[in-house]
């Protein structure tokens, strides 16, 4: 079997359990903390970029999911241009 061939068996392996993973029914253990942050007394820019994240992410999941992952800055610019 060649590298190729390994790597679309593999996608497609993973692949649905991904989508799995970011449907609203699944918990993980990021679900089970807290579920929003209090920007009253952040800047107004920082306080319209909660809002768009906010938005954006409770698309696919809880707001807890990003509050409380543990991904790295390079895993969650990768995330979340996807």
């Amino acid at each position: 079997m060649n590298e190729l061939t390994q790597l679309v068996i593999a996608a497609m392996v993973c692949a649905p359990l991904i989508i799995l993973a970011q449907t609203s029914n699944v918990v993980l253990a990021q679900d089970k903390g807290p579920d929003k942050l209090d920007v009253s007394a952040y800047p107004a820019e920082i306080q319209a970029g909660y809002k768009v994240f906010s938005s954006k992410c409770t698309k696919c999941h809880t707001l807890a999911r990003p509050i409380n992952t543990a991904m790295t800055h390079d895993e969650w610019e990768r995330t979340s241009n996807a």
